[in-house]
């Protein structure tokens, strides 16, 4: 266990400064797909997939192939990090530096093994493939050719061990690698980028993979978070495992913060909890690193849970307590380009804006449904901050086309929503159809009436106004298709 203590006192040293400093600046990336001409027809952008930490979220930059197989693209970025490149299903990693110049070359399918580096970063980045080359046969040989073996391996544990057992698993595993990185950086002569990634890369794995456990192993067996009894130590790890700017060069560690800040809300505030408490606590940190990424978190959740109402009684004072230049920049950005949206959406021309019925709550439904005589109906109870709700309406537009013309209506019932966010979300997802906006009661209502347990959810109805299957199947599931027919076809 030697490797784990002298990690672990890696991370003890290390503290949330009070000032630190990181360079924010563009990344310039250039390359040539070698063997483009095969995939001219399905072609598809090169994807750059950054875990961007003030966000706690990834940021997606397609980079359009042309004809010849080249790309460009650049960004800003703050800090040096690995990032990954996707193409279709094939993911490689490289990692990147402000400013960096760099040129890349890849075959399809196979990028991780094929992609290339040169310019800035060239020697790290070398580095880095030819230790994923070395590491990838150690893992075949703990847990056979099977490419995901280690990941099922660990989700196995997840699910089936207990806490104390779970710990010592992840601690071996740790202390395995570990030794494998001591005696690799032994024998070869790599930059101390890579060393200080990879011993990133390595302890925040491990100690992101102790506080997922929490939520995970509950999911896997189908039980409430409450019913996971931990040991009261179970958090101790914690204490050392400490959070500042000189780890942000891994994105393990970005994951490891939403996973932290999710835990020490928690631990503080505790569930569920007001949007105003937690932005009101963030602001009583003590300024610096922390602090930063906490506010920049919260914030960029409310932007992307499309909740600009509850964040801009308190954005100016969230930014003004941001002391990274390029964080606040990113998350000022953000914050703007969502703005926009609310304020400028163009509704698209078969979207149509009703009136809930005005009626006593227990007789909403028969009033909705009313004003569709002789048609099948699909419900589907919606929200603008619902992220697996609109994850799932480009399928229900595939859905609403399959039926163009037929004798079915697509009623979307937005709940817990602010009405000038409901309309710009329906412009943005392009959501044709009939929309209704319900008010707290007349959700509870209908909630009430289908068992709605949460959302997104779904109802359908035939042709004679009555309700068929109160949790119809979602939009995307091929099954969903057969039963309107049916529907349909009824007299």
């Amino acid at each position: 266990m030697k490797y784990l203590f002298a990690f672990l006192m890696l991370a003890v040293c290390s503290s949330s400064l009070a000032q630190y400093s990181l360079k924010t600046d563009s990344v310039y990336i250039s390359g040539k797909v070698n063997n483009f001409e095969k995939y001219k027809g399905p072609a598809m952008p090169v994807m750059f997939l950054i875990n961007d930490i003030a966000r706690g979220d990834y940021v997606y930059i397609p980079a359009e192939i042309k004809s010849d197989g080249t790309f460009h693209t650049s960004f800003l970025k703050t800090g040096t990090e690995d990032i990954y490149i996707q193409y279709d299903n094939d993911t490689g990693t490289i990692i990147v530096s402000p400013g960096d110049h760099m040129q890349l070359t890849f075959d399809i399918p196979d990028v991780a093994q094929s992609l290339s580096v040169k310019g800035d970063g060239e020697r790290v980045n070398n580095d880095l493939k030819e230790y994923h080359v070395a590491v990838t046969k150690q893992r075949v040989m703990l847990y056979g050719d099977d490419k995901a073996g280690r990941s099922k391996r660990l989700a196995a544990a997840e699910k089936n061990d207990g806490p104390g057992l779970h710990k010592l698993v992840l601690a071996s595993r740790y202390t395995l690698d570990s030794a494998f990185l001591a005696g690799y950086i032994k024998q070869h002569r790599v930059t101390k980028t890579f060393i200080s990634w990879e011993k990133t890369q390595l302890l925040y794995e491990y100690f992101t993979n102790l506080l997922r456990y929490a939520w995970l192993n509950p999911m896997y067996n189908s039980l409430s978070h409450v019913d996971l009894i931990l040991p009261a130590d179970y958090y101790d790890f914690t204490k050392t495992a400490a959070i500042g700017p000189e780890f942000t060069i891994c994105s393990n560690f970005n994951g490891y913060c939403s996973e932290y800040f999710r835990y020490f809300l928690t631990s503080n505030l505790g569930m569920p909890r007001n949007v105003k408490d937690e932005i009101v606590f963030g602001l009583k940190q003590p300024v610096g690193f922390n602090r930063d990424i906490l506010l920049c978190n919260t914030a960029y959740s409310l932007i992307k849970s499309k909740h600009l109402d509850l964040l801009a009684p308190y954005f100016e004072q969230i930014m003004a307590s941001i002391s990274n230049v390029g964080y606040k920049n990113n998350i000022q950005g953000a914050y703007r380009e969502a703005e926009n949206k609310l304020k400028n959406y163009k509704l698209p021309e078969n979207a149509h804006i009703n009136e809930t019925p005005k009626t006593s709550t227990d007789s909403l439904f028969d009033k909705l449904v009313a004003k569709y005589p002789g048609k099948t109906i699909y419900l589907d109870f919606w929200a603008t901050w619902c992220n697996p709700c609109r994850t799932e309406m480009p399928e229900s537009k595939a859905l609403r086309n399959k039926f163009a013309n037929k004798d079915i209506v697509f009623v979307y019932l937005g709940v817990e929503s602010d009405e000038n966010t409901w309309k710009s979300v329906i412009a943005e997802l392009d959501m044709e159809g009939e929309n209704f906006l319900l008010n707290k009661n007349e959700y509870a209502a209908l909630a009430e009436k289908f068992k709605v347990n949460g959302i997104p959810h779904h109802v359908l109805v035939n042709k004679k106004s009555v309700v068929v299957d109160d949790n119809a199947k979602p939009p995307g599931d091929e099954k969903l298709t057969p039963e309107i027919e049916a529907l349909l076809a009824e007299k």
